[in-house]
């Protein structure tokens, strides 16, 4: 699912990273018991190249994501544009499904 807090603190110390340059870009969900995770992909790509850079868009996610970006039920296309400027966006679950 991801890496915690605790996990990333201590990978970026043994790379000598940066973590609160790590925690900016790579924050991705918080949860009640478990605090903050953060993407696994993201994190080691970072870490591996010494660079902090968009690596999920290099995920088979973020290729589906696309498609349904591109089609724009809905309006998630503006949605999605919100969050990704700090905005928050909401979602109707009780009418979401899957095509």
């Amino acid at each position: 699912m991801g890496f915690t807090e605790a996990k990333v603190q201590r990978l970026c110390a043994d790379c000598q990273m940066d973590f609160d340059d790590i925690r900016t870009w790579y924050d991705g969900y918080s949860f009640s018991r478990i605090g903050h995770v953060y993407s696994p992909n993201s994190v080691m790509n970072a870490l591996q190249e010494g660079e902090i850079l968009n690596y999920w868009t290099q995920t088979e996610a973020f290729e589906s994501l696309k498609e349904y970006i591109g089609m724009d039920y809905d309006g998630l296309k503006d949605a999605i544009i919100d969050m990704l400027g700090g905005n928050p966006a909401s979602i109707k679950i009780s009418t979401f499904r899957t095509i």
